[in-house]
């Protein structure tokens, strides 16, 4: 009966028995058939249900009607719907279904190391790729791919993409069309390894400097809303071993985890502040992202000498410390009005005084501040950086002169992953690394639930571009609802759950 057009997926786990209702996946009521893949000119994907078989396509576009489309947003045209009004629970049911299948494949496997082979299809290079002219390169509509760095998929994320795949090959064979006409992704990233799988397979093989975690559809997405100020000691030894340009590039790869749901500043200080990005903290959209680090390559990051109280507490015409743009930012209303960090790096000494440590205690414990340090070098005051970061929540990192900065400093935000279980996805605007095409996408979190505090093990994202193109959607009339709702969900503040014995255990990691 699979070569008849029916709802083959009615009632069956693990996703179409679960009586949701209207928060079942779409595809759940869909008819579908098996088709010739070759002689089909509808959508297809290719089925990983059955191991060792690669040659078997289904479609639901062959089994749309008259209409010749299975397409969510075609159908709610046709029905006088303004899809805009409705994209979002769409969205939400993929990506729930996405974290299912994840979340139950982390759970079925007790022990990664013992796991030796599972098939794939490698991104890097991909066989059955073609030329695409809306791409501008050669994809494969019919599959997802897997790549790793160093072009070396672990066995996580390749076994991994076998769960992935039913889900995303699914969503694609229902929503895209045959000729790929919509640029737009599903993909989703693993924590561990940087492990990366994509539908549709591309033939892409990123730099080696590139990691999907350090994206901001993968940081932002991870934890709530944050302000975040970044205080970089810019004193004239940084110009040693390199270091002003590992803490150069380190804060643009801050800025790199944040979204437009979160604010951010940036601290330059050496015996004073030097130089502030803005005194109040201002929203990261991605031209608000591309300013800052703009700024960041014309600022002079090696001179003078070096005060940590000025750097946190300054507050005159000269310049603002960390805790005065805080403060400010509150009062005028510039702030996410959640969780608010202070990532703070040196190479030196100063004084701080016991006055000092309290002073900083109370306004973190106003501002519901956390403070992570960084001490590079062997020349930085590792007692200070220590005991700020401990007592006020953070944690401290020494960090060897040729580390990676960035990655170390970046990295800050798993901090807040950690505490933080989020249950709705959120929505972020950034430029596809691939064909530079703006999209707008849709991510939730997985999180492996083997332990009493889950713990935090990727994103899958889904963009809204393959369902619809961008400028169809802003010419609805709903367009601007959904911008506000979009919004409004990522924007909401996430309580932060974490122990002192949590707290201790992401110190020692």
């Amino acid at each position: 009966g699979s070569v008849l057009c029916k709802t083959h997926d009615a009632g069956l786990p693990p996703f179409c028995n679960l009586n949701l209702g209207s928060d079942d996946p779409v595809w759940c009521t869909q008819e579908w058939c098996y088709v010739d893949h070759a002689n089909c000119s509808m959508a297809a994907s290719k089925s990983r249900y059955f191991e060792g078989v690669d040659n078997l396509y289904y479609s639901y576009d062959t089994c749309a009607g008259g209409t010749g489309s299975a397409n969510t947003f075609d159908t709610w045209s046709l029905s006088g719907i303004d899809g805009t009004t409705q994209v979002i629970d769409l969205i939400q049911g993929y990506l729930q279904s996405s974290r299912g299948l994840i979340e139950e494949g982390y759970m079925s496997i007790t022990d990664w190391d013992s796991v030796t082979s599972c098939d794939f299809s490698k991104m890097c290079p991909c066989l059955d790729c073609i030329d695409n002219i809306f791409w501008g390169m050669e994809i494969d509509l019919t599959d997802v791919g897997v790549w790793g760095p160093g072009n070396s998929p672990t066995q996580v994320a390749a076994c991994l993409s076998q769960a992935i795949a039913n889900t995303y090959l699914k969503v694609a064979a229902k929503e895209s069309n045959a000729e790929g006409s919509r640029v737009g992704y599903q993909y989703f990233a693993e924590q561990e390894t940087a492990g990366y799988v994509q539908w549709p397979n591309t033939a892409w093989c990123p730099s080696d400097s590139y990691d999907p975690r350090f994206r901001p559809w993968y940081a932002a997405p991870s934890t709530g809303p944050k302000d975040v100020v970044v205080v970089v000691d810019t004193s004239g030894s940084m110009g040693n071993s390199g270091r002003a340009e590992l803490a150069r590039e380190a804060t643009k790869a801050i800025l790199d985890t944040l979204s437009w749901k979160d604010f951010a500043s940036i601290v330059l200080f050496g015996e004073k502040v030097k130089a502030t990005f803005s005194n109040k903290l201002v929203y990261v959209t991605e031209d608000q992202r591309r300013a800052m680090k703009a700024w960041i390559d014309q600022q002079e990051w090696a001179d003078g000498g070096t005060d940590f109280r000025n750097a946190l507490f300054q507050s005159d015409e000269d310049g603002h410390g960390a805790f005065k743009i805080i403060a400010d930012s509150v009062a005028a209303g510039s702030t996410s009005m959640c969780q608010k960090a202070i990532i703070f790096l040196t190479d030196g000494e100063a004084d701080f005084s016991d006055g000092d440590y309290i002073r900083a205690q109370e306004e973190a414990s106003r501002y519901d501040t956390f403070i992570f340090t960084y001490a590079i070098g062997a020349g930085a005051e590792v007692a200070f950086c220590k005991n700020l970061a401990c007592q006020n929540r953070g944690i401290f990192y020494p960090v060897r002169d040729g580390s990676n900065l960035a990655h170390i400093m970046a990295s800050y935000y798993r901090y807040f992953a950690s505490g933080q279980e989020m249950c709705d996805p959120t929505f972020v605007e950034y430029n596809d690394a691939i064909t530079g095409e703006q999209l707008y996408a849709g991510c939730l979190p997985m999180y492996d639930r083997k332990q009493p505090l889950p713990k935090h093990v990727g994103v899958s994202c889904l963009d809204l571009n393959l369902l619809e193109t961008i400028d169809n959607m802003k010419n609805n009339s709903g367009w601007h609802d959904l911008v506000c709702k979009m919004s409004d969900v990522s924007k909401t503040c996430r309580p932060l759950d974490l122990q002192d014995c949590h707290i201790e255990q992401l110190r020692k990691e």
